[in-house]
C-alpha cells in the first residue's frame, strides 16, 4: 500500500517547512534519550522566529497573520519532531480497517503498566487520517507525537489540513494545521488514562482556563513597553485566552483520540507484524541504497541521507483479517432480523509469569455483526468509549 510523505506528520511538515530539517538533525544530537533541554528549545524559537518574520515579508498584508500564533505553534511542532528525530525515527502506521477495529474495542480498565512502549518516543499514523478534527480550520485527526520519559507521558495530537495546500516559502504560515499537547504525569503505574487526563485537567497542565496572572504580567509588559515609546498593538485576545479557549473547544474530540491511541498502544504491546516501507515519492535511488546496503552501519548512513531529505521509513501494521471482522455472525440460530452492528472488544489482562504477577493483554476483538444489511448506524470513531 503506497502512502504519499503528505501523510504523514513529520514529513509532510519538514516538507512544508524545510529549514526545520537542519534545526532538527542539530538539535536531536544534544537531546539527552530524547529530552529536550531548555538551551536546545531556545535555539529552535530563535530560528522559528527569524525565519517567520523573513517569510512574512513573502506575503500581501491581507495575507499576514494577525498574531504570531503560527511561529509559536510552529515551536512547538518542530520540538517534538525533534524528540521523534533522537528517538530514531520511527512511525507506526495503521490501516484504516485496524482503525476502525480499535474504536471499537473498550478500554476497561486498562493501566499504564499493561502497556509496554515500543520506543521512548515515536509517532503513530493513522491511514487516510480520523473523521474528526480539531477547532479553527477544516482539518482530519491524522496521528500523534508519543514519548515517554519516566513519569512523564505526552501525546501531541497532530491535524492535516483539509481545505488549502499552500506552496511556497511562505506555505507554512498560511497552511498551518492545529494540534494539542495532552502533558499527562504519571503518578502510579496502577493509574488509567481517564485518571491521568483528569489529572492533567486539575492541576492545569492542560489549560481550560487562562491563567490571569499571565494575562496581567503581559498587559503590563504591554503598557510598559507603551510608556517607553515602543508602538505596540494588541489582539483582541491574549494568546493564553485563545490557547485555553482552543483547548475547549478540542477537549470532546481529543478524549475520544486518546482513547483510540491507548487502544493502539496496547495493540503494538503485543508486538505485531509489520513490514517498513517507504512513501511513495520517496526518492527512487536513495530507497536503493538502503534496500541494497551490505552492512547495517551502511544501512544507516543511506537511511540517514534519506532522513536529511525529510524521508523517513514507515512502519507498516500487518493486519490479518480474519472472520471477526468480516461478520460472520448473522444470528442464524434465532432467526431474528437484525441490522448491522458492531459488537464491541475489550482487552483481557492475563496474568502469566512467577506468581503471576505479569500481566499480558489479549484483545478480544470486536466483531461486525451482520455485515450482510450495510453499514452499521452505530460504531464510527466518535463511539469510541474510555469504560
Amino acid at each position: 500500500m503506497a502512502v504519499p510523505a503528505k501523510h504523514i506528520h513529520p514529513m509532510r511538515f519538514l516538507q512544508r517547512f524545510p529549514i526545520g530539517r537542519k534545526i532538527v538533525r542539530k538539535e536531536a544530537q544534544n537531546c539527552q534519550r530524547g529530552l529536550l533541554s531548555s538551551s536546545a528549545f531556545s535555539r529552535i524559537t530563535d530560528a522559528v522566529m527569524d525565519t517567520y518574520n523573513r517569510d512574512l515579508m513573502r506575503l500581501p498584508f491581507d495575507r499576514r497573520p494577525k498574531t504570531i500564533d503560527v511561529a509559536v505553534d510552529t515551536v512547538s511542532t518542530l520540538s517534538h519532531i525533534t524528540t521523534f528525530f533522537a528517538g530514531g525515527r520511527n512511525i507506526f502506521h495503521l490501516p484504516k480497517t485496524l482503525t476502525t477495529m480499535l474504536a471499537n474495542t473498550s478500554l476497561n480498565e486498562i493501566r499504564v503498566s499493561d502497556i509496554q512502549f515500543p520506543f521512548y518516543s515515536f509517532y503513530l499514523s493513522f491511514e487516510g487520517g480520523l473523521n474528526i478534527g480539531l477547532p479553527r480550520t477544516e482539518n482530519r485527526i491524522d496521528g500523534a507525537y508519543i514519548s515517554r520519559h519516566g513519569d512523564d507521558l505526552s501525546f501531541y495530537v497532530t491535524s492535516r489540513n483539509t481545505s488549502i495546500d499552500p506552496s511556497g516559502r511562505a506555505a507554512w504560515i498560511e497552511g498551518s494545521e492545529p494540534h494539542f499537547f495532552a502533558p499527562l504525569r504519571i503518578q502510579s503505574e496502577e493509574q488509567t488514562l481517564d485518571d491521568l487526563l483528569e489529572t492533567a485537567i486539575e492541576n492545569k497542565d492542560i489549560a481550560l482556563v487562562p491563567s490571569q496572572a499571565s494575562i496581567g504580567a503581559l498587559q503590563a509588559g504591554t503598557n510598559d513597553a507603551r510608556k517607553n515609546g515602543f508602538p505596540i498593538s494588541v489582539a483582541e485576545t491574549t494568546g493564553y485566552e485563545r490557547d485555553a479557549q482552543f483547548s475547549q473547544d478540542a477537549l470532546p474530540s481529543v478524549r475520544i483520540v486518546l482513547a483510540l491511541i491507548c487502544n493502539a498502544l496496547c495493540f503494538l504491546s503485543s508486538k505485531p507484524d509489520f513490514n517498513e516501507v517507504w512513501s511513495d515519492d520517496t526518492p527512487a535511488p536513495q530507497v536503493l541504497d538502503v534496500e541494497n546496503a551490505k552492512t547495517p552501519k551502511r544501512k544507516r548512513a543511506a537511511t540517514g541521507k534519506l532522513a536529511e531529505l525529510g524521508f523517513f521509513p514507515i512502519r507498516m501494521i500487518d493486519l490479518h483479517i480474519n472472520k471477526e471482522f468480516n461478520g460472520i455472525d448473522s444470528n442464524e440460530q434465532t432467526g431474528t432480523e437484525i441490522s448491522a452492528h458492531w459488537r464491541r472488544g475489550h482487552w483481557r489482562r492475563q496474568p502469566y509469569g512467577a506468581g503471576r504477577n505479569r500481566i499480558h493483554l489479549v484483545w478480544i476483538k470486536p466483531v461486525l455483526v451482520r455485515a450482510d444489511k450495510g453499514r452499521p448506524v452505530s460504531g464510527h470513531l466518535y463511539n469510541v468509549h474510555m469504560t
